[in-house]
């Protein structure tokens, strides 16, 4: 059987090896962590843009549910076989002092829509 004894030359070709080894450990382990890191802040990015994304939403939906309900208030009115008429409720003037019933210049009406009642019909 023959021996095989580790000459100078041997052991460095081996500790080249190993240095080289250990050299790619720590390069890929390096790497590994600045891609967990990339990875962790991509993924916290991702979860404010989802928190934005569904608060914008949360806002049009709402926006849109106001905008059906006037929809459907107005449809209601229309549909509901009783016309529709102002009222004027209060008269003002604009006068120096600010707004008072009797007074001088520009004329401000309160004014609503009403569906018109058999009382309104009546009169």
């Amino acid at each position: 059987m023959a021996v095989n004894r580790w000459n100078d030359e041997m052991l460095d070709q081996l500790a080249d090896s190993v240095a080289a080894l250990v050299q790619a450990f720590v390069q890929e382990h390096e790497e590994n962590r600045q891609h967990r890191q990339e990875t962790r802040e991509w993924q916290r990015q991702m979860q404010e843009w989802k928190r934005e994304n569904d608060l914008r939403f949360n806002i049009l939906l709402e926006e849109v549910r106001a905008s059906n309900h006037r929809i459907s208030r107005l449809e209601d009115a229309q549909n509901s076989g009783s016309p529709q008429y102002l009222v004027i409720s209060r008269v003002y003037t604009k006068s120096g002092t600010g707004f008072s019933p009797l007074g001088e210049n520009k004329v401000y009406l309160s004014i609503q829509f009403q569906p018109q009642t058999q009382e309104s019909q009546n009169s």
